[in-house]
């Protein structure tokens, strides 16, 4: 996932009472909604307890922070292109090594759209549907524990593949101050590219100078979670998915540097010299 921060680099815009009221609108948004939608989530993805009509309604949530943002671009800037603004989050926040990795906020936004039409016009969404096939209320589907997505061409995880990755990237934006909304809405941000090396990764939660944190850095380093469903090996079961009718399959979240190995290797058994 990329880290986003505030770039203060960026020339600031005007921060007028039409600007402030929908920035200040936003940030309890966050605040008092998605917040607490991404904590229920996370709770029942974890303890395989996901509820059908639970996932809609979060779904529904986090497709409305576009509206929210959108409200801001038109105060700020008088840009107002919702799509644009669905497509463009997705550009910017896309997660490296993921099957569906720049189209999460338009599936979202796409399966929300079913849910309230009953089914998707063709004509209407074009793009979404040359894209997934016909979307309706029934696209996802409640089994074991977790909620499908079912489309023509694939099938998979719609908690861990879609919905959990938008709103950690919605809730995790700097929303401090009304100038962070401003700045996270009008792109006036600074998105930290993640490589695919251990250090690149947000859930090492270790000091990387602490020898006694080697071995639990070491056990992380060597078991990265799942690129697409953030599921450990042994729990994925991306290989029984399918994206654009190629089958899944598990895909690490980082991988290793010799030098990161190295360096942790070393903290564990001073003597480690790699041959």
């Amino acid at each position: 996932m990329a880290i986003i921060k505030t770039n203060r680099q960026v020339p600031r815009l005007p921060m007028t009472e039409e600007v402030t009221v929908a920035c200040e609108d936003y940030r309890q948004y966050v605040k008092n909604i998605l917040v607490p939608a991404s904590e229920d989530l996370h709770t029942a993805v974890e303890s395989m307890a996901v509820l059908l009509h639970q996932v809609y309604g979060i779904n529904l949530v986090t497709a409305h922070s576009i509206d929210y943002l959108l409200a801001i671009r038109v105060a700020a800037t008088g840009e107002n292109g919702r799509s644009k603004l669905v497509k463009r989050f997705d550009e910017l926040y896309s997660v490296p090594g993921a099957n569906l990795r720049n189209r999460k906020m338009e599936l979202i936004d796409a399966i929300n759209n079913g849910l309230k039409h009953i089914r998707l016009d063709p004509a209407r969404y074009k793009e979404v549907s040359q894209k997934y096939g016909g979307i309706s209320f029934r696209s996802l589907m409640q089994h074991e524990g977790r909620i499908l997505c079912l489309l023509e061409r694939y099938r998979f995880d719609y908690c861990r593949v879609v919905l959990l990755p938008a709103l950690n990237t919605l809730v995790s934006a700097p929303m401090a101050t009304n100038e962070d909304a401003l700045a996270f809405a009008t792109e006036h941000i600074q998105v930290l590219e993640e490589d695919l090396s251990y250090s690149s990764y947000v859930g090492g939660d270790y000091d990387d100078d602490d020898p006694s944190t080697a071995i639990d850095r070491a056990i992380e380093m060597f078991n990265p979670p799942c690129a697409n469903c953030e599921e450990y090996e042994e729990a994925c079961i991306c290989s029984e998915y399918k994206f654009d009718d190629k089958p899944g399959e598990f895909t690490p979240m980082f991988i290793p540097t010799t030098g990161e190995m190295d360096y942790v290797l070393s903290q564990i058994s001073p003597s480690w010299r790699r041959s």
